[in-house]
């Protein structure tokens, strides 16, 4: 291959048209769009590919800035917004993430290609354990999380916030759109507003502290358990700051992790990140799940590599 050319194209049925058509050898797809595109002639999905990405993760605007903010409606508990200290009341949080289905969303959403998450730690790195405990999705439990938030003022009360995703991320979109299923029909006080943002608009909101709840992922930058804790748990990371999530016990911890040497050390370190990741649920993590490519059948000689989001493009040719 001796020249690529890779679009943005943000409407999946456009992209969907160009692979049909052969102008294009390559779309991205999100997984929900993939029965679309399987049954094609000439198409190819490969499918069960390994992902190292902490996928759609829930993030808690702990510190929220609410003024000027139509993101948290009125700026108070008042039925017509939520207050600044909305999420920093740990049954808010406890409730919002035992009430999500999990295994709902892991079988209706990605077809059962996925498995539940430990936390910010994906399926092939340093660290991750599939028999660390989760939290429980309960729906009774978290009902009686959210009767006790806010001293009762929650369930009495109710509340108006949005939940934003990246524009085009549809799985995204529909993990939102559960979410608000499941809450609202919980109590009727309770609404939420699925927003799809612009990626440019979503890194402003959230750079200024305006998001009160995101669905979001990271795609991790080096294979090393540190690049997929530090963005969400360390107080200076990438969506911690933002959301005003800060421990200085996490940060020690995050610390030593890295610093450690051995794997034993890093390993046991890691769990224990994980552990208090748990107890403090300044986020809550859906499902770790698999990458796929659809490409025309003509492409030859691809190679995935879950750190390229292209994959390696020296090999590839048209056939």
């Amino acid at each position: 291959l001796f020249r690529s050319v890779i679009r943005t194209v943000n409407e999946f049925s456009t992209r969907k048209l160009a692979l049909q058509g052969g102008d294009a050898d390559a779309i991205f797809a999100d997984r929900s769009f993939l029965p679309q595109v399987e049954s094609l002639p000439g198409v190819r999905v490969q499918d069960g590919l390994p992902f190292l990405e902490v996928h759609n993760a829930f993030l808690f605007g702990l510190k929220l800035n609410v003024a000027g903010n139509p993101m948290a409606g009125s700026g108070r508990l008042d039925g017509r917004g939520i207050p600044a200290d909305f999420f920093m009341d740990k049954d808010v949080r406890l409730g919002f993430a035992k009430a999500f289905p999990y295994a709902k969303y892991i079988s209706d959403v990605y077809r059962g290609k996925g498995a539940r998450a430990v936390g910010p730690m994906p399926r092939g790195v340093l660290g991750y354990d599939e028999k660390a405990p989760a939290l429980p999705e309960d729906l009774k439990a978290a009902e009686a999380h959210l009767h006790k938030a806010h001293g009762g003022k929650v369930w009495e009360n109710g509340f108006v916030l949005s939940c934003a995703y990246q524009q085009g991320k549809e799985t995204r979109g529909q993990a939102c759109a559960i979410l608000k299923s499941v809450l609202e029909a919980m109590n009727p006080k309770f609404r939420i507003d699925v927003r799809p943002l612009q990626w440019s608009t979503f890194l402003d909101l959230q750079n200024q502290s305006k998001l009160p709840l995101v669905c979001a992922r990271w795609g991790l930058d080096y294979p090393d358990p540190h690049n997929a804790v530090s963005p969400f748990l360390q107080s200076q990371g990438t969506y911690a700051k933002p959301q005003g999530y800060a421990n200085p016990a996490m940060d020690k911890l995050i610390e030593q992790a890295a610093a450690a040497s051995g794997n034993a050390a890093r390993k046991a370190l890691y769990r224990k990140v994980l552990d208090l990741a748990r107890e403090d649920v300044p986020s809550f993590f859906t499902l770790d799940t698999y990458d796929f490519r659809v490409t025309r059948s003509w492409v030859q000689g691809f190679e995935h590599n879950p750190m390229k989001p292209y994959g390696l493009l020296y090999g590839v040719s048209k056939r």
